[in-house]
C-alpha cells in the first residue's frame, strides 16, 4: 500500500514523537534523514547536504520505504529550517509517494542483543551510544550490524580497555559506505569513548 512522505511526517508531528525518520532513496546509497524532537523537525540531512537545502532537492528524489526509530537525538544546534508545518506543506505539494511497508519502531532495534559478549558496566552505556551513532549514519539496520560486529568480529579484554573500543570503532566504520557518514560516525564515536 502506498502512502505519502507528508502523511508519515504529519503522523510523527501530531504524535509529538522524538526520533529519526529515515527514507530510503531509490538509486542512492544515502538515506534521507529527518530528526524530530517532540514532533518538531530540527535537522534534515541527505549525504553531505544538510538543513533546508535537502528540501529543495527532495523534488528530484524517489523513495522506496521508510523507518522511524524513537528516541534518537542529535546533539546539534538548531539550524535554520522552516517551521515543521511549512515543511509538511512543502511535502504535500511535491507529493512524494512510497511503500508503507516502513516501520515505526519504538527503538527496540537499539537495545543490545543477548548475544553480545560484553554487556556490563561502562561498556553497556558506551555500547548503546556507539550503536545509536551507527544507526544515525546508516539507518535502522545499524542496530543489527552493531550486534553482528560485536558478536562475530570484535575481541575485547574484560573489562574492555580504550584500545578495545578503538578497535570496535574501526570495525564499525567499515560498515559505512558513504565517506561523509563514516567521518561523522568516527567523530561521534571518538567523543563517546573519551
Amino acid at each position: 500500500m502506498k502512502t505519502t512522505v507528508a502523511n508519515i511526517v504529519t503522523n510523527i508531528h501530531q504524535g509529538r514523537k522524538t526520533g529519526l525518520l529515515t527514507l530510503r532513496v531509490i538509486q542512492s546509497n544515502n538515506l534521507f534523514k529527518i530528526f524530530f524532537r517532540d514532533g518538531q523537525i530540527y535537522h534534515i540531512s541527505f549525504g553531505n547536504i544538510k538543513g533546508a537545502d535537502c528540501l529543495s532537492n527532495i523534488d528530484s528524489m524517489d523513495f522506496s520505504d521508510y523507518s522511524f526509530i524513537a528516541d534518537i537525538k542529535l546533539d546539534i544546534p538548531v539550524g535554520s529550517l522552516p517551521a515543521t508545518a511549512d515543511i509538511i506543506k512543502h511535502l504535500e505539494i511535491v507529493e512524494k509517494m512510497l511503500e508503507s511497508k516502513g516501520t515505526e519502531g519504538g527503538g527496540a532495534a537499539l537495545n543490545a542483543g543477548p548475544s553480545a559478549p560484553v554487556d556490563s558496566g561502562r561498556f553497556g552505556r558506551i555500547g548503546e551510544q556507539l550503536k545509536v551513532a551507527l544507526v544515525r549514519q546508516i539507518g535502522p539496520a545499524g542496530g543489527r550490524i552493531f550486534d553482528r560486529v560485536v558478536e562475530r568480529k570484535w575481541q575485547s579484554s574484560s573489562p574492555p580497555q580504550k584500545s578495545d573500543l578503538v578497535n570496535l570503532i574501526n570495525l564499525l566504520k567499515e560498515e559505512i559506505d558513504d565517506m561523509n557518514d563514516r567521518k561523522a560516525f568516527i567523530d561521534e564515536a571518538n567523543e563517546i569513548i573519551k
